[in-house]
């Protein structure tokens, strides 16, 4: 039989003059054909009648699923207003791939078509993905600048899914712009995502599968860089450690980080670690958590061996040391507590008077109380508890920073009058220092 079409169109196969619709979306000359499973799939086909004047729709293999077709599967159908219309449907609970055909009394071949009839959610069909063929954990992946990882997806060996068209996205969080991550395909279910800048963020990946509403959202990964330093910086009791950094021997201080930029950081695991140096080892060194155990939260109890002196280093760092923050030349002192003294200060941390000399404050003043522990020379005494009494306010506790100060919050006297503020302090080796602090409140505002 010979169809007489005008010159430039004729088609190597001579459905490709039919157009195909599911749903009221057009098909690509074979491209993949998609019914979602429990609900009416409307087909529609445009062909012109010298191809098609009656078309009879056929199911060739049913993949094990139950189907309904209206009008029924092998009846002729009549075109309305130059379409052909079915609806399909199968069944609510289960995927699979079935074989459909065209058939037309105008055209000797028929029209093969290969469709998958599927959830309208993805995840029903339950994939898995790994990233270099591990599992995607719950607090995503670590990617690092210039960096590159294989992403796969695999079905159930029973699933009708194993060459489904799936498309994979990256989706900008926080701190990253366009072509900072990339997502190129390699195979049907594998892509190669990319880190392409020197910028820090974080970025969740979609899967989604051809003509399904609900795709998979998977849990937000992080783009880093190696040094950890452009991420954060590390803090002793409160305080960035200054450069080179004091340590006394036998005194607890907590190490935590203050986190630069889009704080990226945030909840990766970490682990803290000492670098030996000269007569400094690492049974040296003890903290809480366990030295070179990883943990989400960044905050770490440490205490160095209170018989040795010299240098040290401390790591912070990510699995496998992909990632890590550096410090150096920190100073281990062994203590030596004769010579320490607590005493208050005043505003800039000058040494207050001591009693019976006064400080001044007007009634209406608010102030805090600060105590500050010292060795000789100036060398602040830090992680050491401290106790602070306010008559008629409050009794303060706490411990001394990396300056060697507590500080109570504001207080206030709204009487006149002269109380006598004190604290005390107990050592590590068990003694105690004392201190008081006599403050005359006047009814004048000083």
């Amino acid at each position: 039989m010979t169809i007489q079409l005008k010159a430039g169109t004729v088609a190597a196969n001579p459905w490709e003059l039919a157009s195909l619709f599911v749903n009221d979306k057009l098909v690509p000359w074979q491209g993949a054909v998609v019914l979602l499973r429990g609900q009416d799939n409307d087909v529609r086909v445009e062909a012109p009648p010298e191809l098609a004047r009656q078309l009879n729709l056929e199911l060739v293999e049913s993949g094990g699923l139950k189907l309904e077709a209206f009008p029924k599967f092998g009846d002729w159908v009549d075109p309305d207003n130059g379409n052909f219309n079915w609806k399909i449907k199968s069944d609510d609970d289960l995927s699979g791939k079935i074989t459909l055909l065209f058939l037309s009394k105008e055209e000797v071949a028929p029209w093969p078509l290969e469709c998958w009839a599927v959830s309208t959610d993805l995840n029903q069909e339950k994939p898995t993905v790994k990233v270099d063929n591990i599992g995607y954990p719950p607090g995503g992946f670590l990617w690092f600048w210039n960096d590159s990882k294989t992403v796969t997806v695999t079905f159930p060996a029973e699933s009708p899914m194993q060459d489904y068209p799936l498309t994979l996205t990256a989706i900008l969080v926080a701190g990253l712009q366009d072509g900072d991550v990339s997502v190129v395909q390699s195979k049907p279910h594998e892509w190669t995502v990319s880190a392409n800048s020197a910028r820090t963020g974080r970025f969740k990946l979609e899967l989604t599968g051809q003509g399904m509403t609900i795709g998979v959202t998977l849990p937000q990964s992080r783009v880093l860089s190696q040094s950890l330093d452009n991420e954060a910086a590390l803090k002793q009791n409160g305080s960035l450690i200054p450069a080179g950094g004091h340590f006394t021997g036998g005194s607890e201080y907590t190490l935590t980080l203050d986190y630069k930029g889009a704080q990226t950081l945030i909840g990766v695991p970490l682990a803290i670690q000492l670098i030996p140096a000269g007569d400094i080892t690492a049974a040296d060194f003890s903290s809480a958590p366990t030295a070179g155990h990883l943990t989400p939260i960044h905050s770490w109890t440490v205490k160095l061996n209170h018989l040795k002196s010299g240098t040290f280093g401390l790591k912070v760092y990510t699995e496998g040391e992909k990632g890590r923050l550096i410090t150096a030349n920190h100073q281990l002192s062994k203590p030596n507590y004769s010579g320490v003294t607590l005493k208050f200060a005043i505003i800039g941390g000058i040494d207050a008077p001591v009693p019976p000399d006064m400080v001044m404050v007007g009634i209406i003043n608010s102030f805090p109380l600060s105590a500050k522990l010292m060795f000789p020379g100036t060398i602040p005494l830090i992680g050491v508890s401290v106790k602070i009494v306010a008559p008629e306010k409050d009794t303060f506790t706490g411990t001394t920073n990396s300056n060697g100060f507590f500080t109570t919050p504001l207080i206030g006297y709204r009487t006149v009058g002269i109380r006598e503020c004190t604290a005390e302090a107990t050592l590590p080796d068990g003694t105690k220092r004392t201190a008081s602090v006599l403050i005359n409140v006047q009814r004048e505002n000083l």
